[in-house]
This record gives structure tokens, C-alpha cells and sequence, in this order.
């Protein structure tokens, strides 16, 4: 299904004509109807000839209105441009067709009405060249020029078979699974409660869903959904669509306001975009101007900040940053309007390039400018991953916030760059994970090892360094050094031994110097294997690193701080040990002591170190055979 909506001056017989095809009086209001002029957005629909259904937004023309009519051509497909025969081309004729172009309205049709108050063929065909004149090089260029009268109805079939051949040319309605209803009216019916009406986007919604309403985040469910009147199930993407919301008041929500599934869509105060201005407004765009703007069915004053100029002048295009006094929902890619507040005037429009600006950008450095021109000309996925290397490692949640789409929409993106753009880091039992571009994890990696590479320039016996020593090196926070360490480990560049981490490849090599010191300890602690020499006087007289390394390799094993056996004095004890067992059922430390002819120092941590090998289980006092 397609929107039309209409377009022109005041009293040039918009509503009269929508009537005319449809049967139904867009003019709701009683206001309306006493001053025959329509105030507020108006909706109808009818059948084309092919049976195919199309909704009709009728939209004032008093200039007075010009809000509520910039509220209503956000989402629709095609136009009716409405000119009366009697007058012709007038002011709200130019500003509504100017409004069009920048929203980037690309199907429509000419309607010329009131042809019954014309009685001169000569007055019509200068009417209808004036009109070829104001739309030269618009859209409507190539459009028709259909004469009609609502009164006698000449005309009318001509025009719906018209309507139906432009609507077949409109692209098909974009499902992206986000749907959301940028909200144009709100009713409470008797019995029923808030009905929200609006044209649905991108997505589809479905009776009994749970929603959210942004801004302002209320939570509510769908009882029922409308489209034309007629009850279904499901609204479809491209529909006007009427919600029967459960548990809001229809005080809680206006218009601009937007219905989302939960989670789809967040709010924004900033937004990244280019913008147009119109060759006749009367005045340029200033840095720090504040502009009325209109985007979907919302507004917002809005300060404008221009990025890589002094000023955006009539007829030309910029980057903007516009920070909003409300909060909005907008997508990527969305059209807005900008208009002077006083005197009351539309002088540009323009596309969001970024919907969550997190910070102000240097209006003229380098990096600004690159920013800006990606948006404006790269890919969704060019973007996404541009605003991941500025973000380094991040968790998931918080990049969902900076990527530049909606959550929806940058999930996707994700999902899509995985793996080959972007690296996941993530451990069972932790619910968010950490993003990371392909590119800033090269670097990471290669910052890692040049850490590495410089500890053992300086340290060459050591294989690693304590977990906190790398985490301090690399500044980043705990939770995050944690899980990149274990991916680091999985992929195989570190490896962790003892505590310690280093690169998995490294190996140590001793001098011929360190060789014959490495003899001599050996020596040592071969000829007092129960007795062994204090690993802090070795580590004195031979140095850290080089009993450090010793214990690395395995030539020693180490107990505890101060206390290191050989690894055949572990044969022997574990051997000893488990031979005594034969006959015993458990076995005291003295016992133990006496069994190995040590001091209670050494008993007690030779006792301690079984404990962990499991060869022993300590029961009270005593030690018992582990049944492992």
C-alpha cells in the first residue's frame, strides 16, 4: 500500500478533491468546517481502479500551518500538487513544492482543480505554463498536468488512473524488521482507549506485541491495530495505521512521539547531517543559528553548528552538527526541514547522516572534515567501522550508543562485519561482550608483543611478567584486560605459566655463564635434597631472573617463596610417600619429618605441595592417601 499526500496554496480545493475521490471529508474539525479552511492533517483513502488501496494525507495550506503540514509529507510516496485554475500559482504553491524538493519527494502529480470556475481555454493554458515554469527542473518536471473539478467530477477517473500508474513506479516499502510509527495523531475512542495513528516504517508491527513510545520510554502493548478502518493483525511497512495502545493515557503521548519494538531504537539530542539550502531564502545558515527543525513527525528548535565553513549561503549545501532542545528518534538517512522561527520562513533541508553524535566536532580540523565526508559518501558498514577504531576495545552495549545508527541497525551491521572487519571478545558467563576493529587489534597485538619485546631486551631470563605489570603497561580497564588477555591466550600469542604472562613463542637462552651457575645451584640442591638451600639466598647470590628462569624451565619446582626441591627430589618424595602407604593408613608431620630426615619447615611444605598434587589429602592432623 502507498501515501499520497497533498500539496498547494490555501482554498485551492485540497480537501474538496479528496472528498471528491474518496467519499470521505478530511476535515475533522469543527474549527475546520466553521472556517472552511483545512487546519490540521487530514486522512482518507479509496480504491484505484486496479483495486489496490491508497492513503491519502491531506495537509493544510494557510502558511499559518505550515507545521502541521510539514507533520504529514514525511512518509509519503508520491504527491498531489494542487493548484487552483482560478488563481494559479501563489505563494504556498512555491514554499510547499520547495518543501517537497528538499525532503526528496521523487513521484507526483499536478492537479489542476476548479476547471468548472474557468471559462477562457487562454487563461488555462498560461496558468499551466506558468506552472511548467516553477517546476522546471524539479521533480515534476516530467509530471502531468491533470485538470479536474470536484464539482462536476470532469476529470477524476482520468486522475486516479494516473495516481495508480506514478505509485506503480514508487520503490517497494523497505522492510528491516525495526518498524516504527512516527505518531501524527493521537484519540482516545470509548471502550477502546489511545489510538495512535502514523505511517508505519521499515518494519511490521503485530497485534498483542509489547512497544515502547519514545521519547519519554513508556512501555505498552498492542491490543488492536487498524489500517483504513479495517481491523488486522498485522500492519505492513508503507501502511497509514491506526494502534490501539494498552495501559497510556492518550495525555501521555503527541505527536513526534514514536512507537518501536523494545530495544530497536534509542533517543538522540545531537545528530550528524548535510543539509540544503533553498537558492531564495533570504539568509545564509550561521554557525550557532537556532532553526526550527522538522523531521518525521516531530520538531525541535535546534542549534545549528556548521562544520568546514563560516556560514552554509542561499542555494548551497553543508555539514552540520544540530543539537536539539528535545529529545528525537531518527534513523539514518531520514529528511528533515529547517525553518526560521521568526520571521516564520523554510530556508534549507536536509539528510541525517549520523544519528548519535557523541561529541562536538573542531569545526575545521582534518579529522572533522574526514568524518563528515565518510558519512556523507561511504558505506553503512564503512561508517560503522570508522566510529569502532575511534572507540578502540569497547563493550557492546556502549558501542551500540556511539556507532551512528539506530541499535538495530548497527547490530546488523556487526553481525555482518564479523569476522572478517571485526574481532568479538567475549567468556562464558559474561552477558556483554567486547567489539574491537580487525585493524586496532593488529595494532593491539603488535603494541603487546613490542611490550614484550622490550621486557626481554632488559629482562632475557624471564618468560613473563605478573598480569598486573602488562595491565599496567596498557592502561585499559580491568574487566576489559581480562577477557582480551584470554582471547590473546586462545589465538595463541601469550601463554600464562605461574602467574605470570609472556609470548607464547619466546624462549629462554642461558649464557655460558649462566650455564655453570645453573650447574652449580643444581649441585646444591642435589646434595641437600630434604634440606634444600633458601631459594632467597640463591636468588641473592645468582640473581632473580636466573632462578626465575630455572624455576620457568622446570629445572626447579618451586614450594613456596623461600622453599624449591629438584624435580627427582619430587620423585623421590612422592615415590617415598606413596610406598609408605603400603603398610599405613595415614601418617603425622612428625612422622613425616622423620620419614625424610628433614626439619618441620620443609616436612610441612613438601606436605602442603602433595596436598595440591593430590597425592595426599590432609584429614585433621593427619595425612591419608588420596583416593585419586
Amino acid at each position: 500500500m502507498y501515501v499520497l499526500g497533498t500539496a498547494g496554496h490555501v482554498d485551492h480545493g485540497k480537501s474538496t478533491l479528496v472528498k471528491a475521490l474518496t467519499g470521505i471529508d478530511p476535515d475533522r474539525l469543527k474549527e475546520e468546517k466553521d472556517r472552511q479552511m483545512t487546519i490540521d492533517l487530514g486522512f482518507a483513502w479509496y480504491g484505484l481502479p486496479s483495486g489496490n488501496e491508497v492513503g491519502i494525507v491531506d495537509v493544510p495550506g494557510h502558511r499559518d500551518f505550515i507545521d502541521n503540514m510539514l507533520a504529514g509529507v514525511g512518509g509519503i510516496d508520491a504527491v498531489l500538487l494542487i493548484i487552483a485554475a482560478d488563481e494559479g500559482v501563489m505563494p504556498q504553491t512555491r514554499e510547499h513544492l520547495a518543501i517537497l524538493k528538499l525532503l526528496k519527494i521523487q513521484y507526483g502529480i499536478i492537479v489542476l482543480t476548479k476547471i468548472d470556475l474557468v471559462d477562457d481555454p487562454e487563461w488555462l493554458e498560461l496558468v499551466e505554463a506558468d506552472i511548467r515554469g516553477l517546476i522546471k527542473g524539479s521533480f515534476l518536471e516530467q509530471a502531468k498536468i491533470m485538470r479536474v473539478s470536484a464539482y462536476t467530477k470532469e476529470g477524476l477517473d482520468e486522475l486516479s488512473c494516473e495516481i495508480e500508474s506514478i505509485l506503480l513506479q514508487c520503490p517497494p516499502k523497505r522492510n528491516s524488521g525495526k518498524p516504527r510509527l512516527p505518531i501524527d495523531r493521537v484519540f482516545s475512542l470509548k471502550g477502546f482507549g489511545t489510538v495512535v495513528t502514523g505511517t508505519l516504517l521499515n518494519g511490521e508491527f503485530h497485534s498483542g506485541e509489547s512497544v515502547e513510545i519514545l521519547p519519554g520510554k513508556r512501555t505498552s502493548r498492542i491490543r488492536s491495530i487498524q489500517s483504513h478502518k479495517r481491523k488486522v493483525d498485522t500492519a505492513l511497512p508503507g501502511n497509514r495505521t491506526a494502534i490501539n495502545l494498552i495501559g497510556v493515557e492518550k495525555e501521555d503521548i503527541k505527536r513526534g512521539q514514536v512507537v518501536v519494538l523494545p530495544g530497536n531504537y534509542s533517543t538522540s539530542r545531537r545528530i550528524d547531517a548535510k543539509v540544503e539550502m533553498l537558492a531564495e531564502a533570504n539568509s545564509s545558515i550561521n554557525h550557532n543559528d537556532f532553526l526550527k527543525c522538522f523531521i518525521n513527525t516531530a520538531q525541535s528548535i535546534a542549534r545549528v553548528r556548521v562544520i568546514g565553513k563560516k556560514e552554509i549561503r542561499p542555494g548551497e549545501d553543508g555539514w552540520v552538527q544540530l543539537e536539539f532542545e528535545d529529545e528525537i528518534v531518527v534513523e539514518k538517512g531520514d529528511s528533515f526541514i529547517l525553518r526560521r522561527p521568526s520571521p516564520a520562513e523554510t530556508i534549507a533541508g536536509g539528510i541525517v547522516l549520523n544519528t548519535h553524535s557523541v561529541k562536538r566536532y573542531k569545526r575545521f580540523s582534518d579529522d572533522s572534515l574526514k568524518k563528515m565526508a565518510l558519512m556523507d559518501s561511504g558505506s553503512d558498514e564503512d561508517i560503522l567501522l570508522s566510529n569502532l577504531d575511534k572507540c578502540g576495545v569497547v563493550s557492546r552495549q556502549e558501542f551500540l550508543k556511539a556507532s551512528g545508527f539506530e541499535p538495530g541497525k548497527a547490530n546488523e551491521l556487526i553481525d555482518v562485519l564479523v569476522p572478517d572487519e571485526i574481532v568479538i571478545i567475549e567468556a562464558a558467563g559474561i552477558r556483554d561482550t567486547l567489539l574491537v576493529s580487525r585493524t586496532n587489534w593488529a595494532i593491539l597485538k603488535e603494541k603487546i608483543t613490542g611490550i614484550f619485546t622490550d621486557f626481554y631486551q632488559k629482562r632475557p631470563l624471564r618468560e613473563g611478567m605478573p598480569r598486573k605489570s602488562l595491565w599496567e603497561l596498557l592502561k585499559i580497564p580491568q574487566r576489559s584486560f581480562n577477557l582480551i588477555l584470554e582471547k590473546l591466550i586462545q589465538e595463541g600469542l601469550l601463554a600464562e605459566k605461574n602467574g605470570e604472562v609472556g609470548l607464547a613463542n619466546y624462549q629462554v637462552h642461558f649464557s655460558e655463564e649462566q650455564e655453570a651457575s645453573i650447574q652449580t645451584i643444581l649441585a646444591e640442591f642435589s646434595s641437600n635434597e630434604f634440606q634444600p638451600p633458601s631459594v632467597r639466598a640463591e636468588r641473592e647470590k645468582y640473581g632473580d631472573d636466573l632462578i626465575s628462569a630455572m624455576i620457568d624451565k622446570g629445572y626447579l619446582i618451586s614450594l613456596e617463596e623461600d622453599i624449591a626441591i629438584l624435580p627427582q627430589t619430587y620423585q623421590q618424595l612422592q615415590a617415598k610417600t606413596i610406598a609408605y602407604f603400603e603398610t599405613e593408613k595415614e601418617i603425622t608431620l612428625g612422622q613425616f619429618r622423620d620419614l625424610f630426615q628433614t626439619s618441620r619447615k620443609y616436612a610441612l611444605a613438601f606436605l602442603e605441595y602433595l596436598d595440591k598434587q593430590e597425592v595426599t589429602v590432609r584429614d585433621g592432623d593427619v595425612r591419608k592417601l588420596s583416593a585419586g
